[in-house]
């Protein structure tokens, strides 16, 4: 029986995801809608602190890289779109 209860406490804290890749999703979701509505300054602010917290998310990075574009940012724009380039190629 308590084989099967270490077993058990070992497996639910390697499922357990950790606090701050769930709130970079969350702010995630949050800038993929402010940049549906059209809202790309509010979706970048959400893509850049979603990075801060989780910053192996090449989606993140490609995602503010739109939204900057969007914006007419291009110096902004062209640093991020290289680094998000070289993080899509390392897998």
């Amino acid at each position: 029986m308590q084989v099967i209860k270490t077993f058990t406490a070992r497996f639910k804290a390697e499922c357990e995801v950790p606090v701050n890749i769930l709130k970079s999703k969350n702010l995630a979701a949050i800038g993929s809608k402010k940049a549906n509505q059209g809202d790309y300054a509010g979706a970048a602010t959400c893509f850049t602190d979603a990075i801060s917290l989780h910053n192996r998310e090449r989606l993140y990075f490609s995602n503010r890289s739109f939204c900057y574009e969007k914006l007419g940012n291009y110096t902004r724009y062209a640093p991020r779109v290289s680094c998000a380039v070289i993080f899509f190629w390392r897998l």
